[in-house]
């Protein structure tokens, strides 16, 4: 009988105990949905570090935070992240309604290449790709042919571009990627051949690549697509950018490829300054390579 007794005894306790501290703390719900109110599912919820979760199918959401003043943070790729402070007391249930807002950064990006105005890239109907400034910068390329590389589609072979596998030069009518400096074509006037070393790679702003043809635009010389360097403008505050560079190479496991007695260098470096003047843009870059290539007797020295 005392056993029974204190079992019982027990077990109300345990009860007091867990009813006691479920009163301590709080019930946060919510229901989290986009714009069309169109529920979002899996998208993080929490208040800390130690107390959050994830909506299930229908946008819902529950947690248990401890009372006091905190701070609702909700996120999900590809929406701007959504946080609120809620003040919230011991054994309240509150609830919220959380609408995210679209985040589509890239798309937004500006392009000229494919109109005679400005168009957002999401609106876009032809396939183009945007490269950034910061991509080359990171990728340590200072040359804008091998920058061109990290497009997908584009390829550069023997110094000319190739979208997508078509043929990219065709000697004797010229090529058939145009290149263009801020709308303006810059192949050689002569065979419509490329020379990458007249696109100053310190000052361009973006690289806008159209993959397919844009003839109607640009006329026969874009076939195959075309490659639009626009160079970057002075804004409000002065920007001076300077970099140094360097590569070199090891020699091979094959001794019959190591022509050379010291290993070949490559060094430069590169200078720009942007700056407003009342309603003048003032624009200045250098650049100077000197490379000695790993195939036998290909050198390069260029300044501007």
């Amino acid at each position: 009988m005392q056993d029974l007794f204190r079992s019982v005894l027990a077990f109300a306790l345990l009860i007091f105990v867990q009813t006691n501290l479920h009163a301590q703390n709080a019930t946060l719900r919510g229901r989290v949905t986009t714009i069309d109110h169109e529920p979002l599912l899996g998208a993080s919820v929490y208040v800390s570090a130690e107390v959050g979760t994830a909506t299930d199918s229908a946008g819902l959401f529950e947690l248990n935070p401890t009372p006091g003043n905190i701070n609702l943070t909700v996120s999900y790729l590809g929406y701007k992240t959504f946080t609120q402070s809620i003040g919230i007391v011991a054994g309240q249930t509150v609830e919220v309604d959380i609408i995210l807002q679209e985040e589509a950064t890239i798309l937004n990006t500006v392009t000229f290449t494919t109109g005679r105005f400005e168009k957002r890239l999401g609106s876009e109907t032809v396939s183009i790709e945007v490269l950034k400034p910061s991509l080359i910068n990171n990728s340590n390329k200072f040359q804008l042919d091998e920058a061109l590389q990290k497009v997908p589609g584009l390829t550069v072979i023997d110094g000319q571009a190739n979208i997508r596998g078509g043929s990219g030069f065709s000697y004797g009518a010229g090529s058939r990627v145009l290149l263009l400096m801020d709308d303006i074509p810059i192949l050689q006037l002569d065979a419509g051949f490329p020379n990458w070393n007249d696109i100053p790679i310190e000052n361009v702003g973006q690289i806008e690549v159209v993959k397919g043809a844009a003839s109607s635009l640009y006329g026969s010389a874009a076939m195959n697509g075309v490659v639009n360097f626009r160079t970057a403008y002075a804004t409000a505050e002065p920007e001076t950018k300077l970099t140094l560079f360097t590569s070199t190479v090891d020699a091979p496991a094959d001794a019959r490829f190591k022509w050379w007695d010291n290993a070949p260098l490559t060094f430069g470096t590169s200078f720009s300054h942007k700056q407003k003047l009342g309603k003048l843009d003032l624009v200045s870059s250098v650049f100077y390579l000197n490379e000695t290539s790993h195939n036998d007797s290909t050198f390069t020295n260029t300044g501007g």
